[in-house]
């Protein structure tokens, strides 16, 4: 059956090129705060939200992508090529767990939003907490 023959029975015709679903432009809020003990919270949320408080996901997004660096303390927040994977997360908070010779030291967490394809959007802002004992 062609495409010709499934418009005379009225059956939709699907577009097959997949278009590019880009991530939001404007990089979340991001939030870092001590949890437990060699835990922290990392809350991600859409800095234009229609809801004041509301903690989540930028619309058009998938997911966000955190990065993340643990460094001595008083080191300032390294480069977004500098920093390791945390976690795509589809749902906040996200709870990075550290090795014991971490604790003391200063946890620098990035975020920026992932398409429904993988596009990535800008980074946001560094924030820091220290890594509780």
């Amino acid at each position: 059956m062609d495409d010709t023959e499934r418009a005379a029975l009225g059956i939709t015709i699907r577009d097959t090129t997949k278009s590019p679903i880009n991530a939001p432009e404007v990089p979340p809020e991001v939030e870092a705060e001590p949890f437990g003990p060699q835990e922290v919270r990392v809350h991600f949320w859409s800095p234009d939200s229609s809801a004041p408080g509301r903690r989540g996901k930028a619309p058009g997004a998938r997911a966000c992508r955190l990065i993340g660096a643990v460094v001595d303390v008083g080191q300032p927040a390294p480069p977004a090529t500098e920093m390791t994977f945390v976690a795509d997360d589809t749902s906040t908070p996200n709870n990075p767990t550290f090795d014991p010779e971490d604790i003391g030291k200063t946890f620098w967490v990035r975020g920026a939003w992932v398409s429904p394809r993988g596009e990535l959007g800008p980074f946001s802002e560094p924030s820091s907490v220290t890594i509780p004992g």
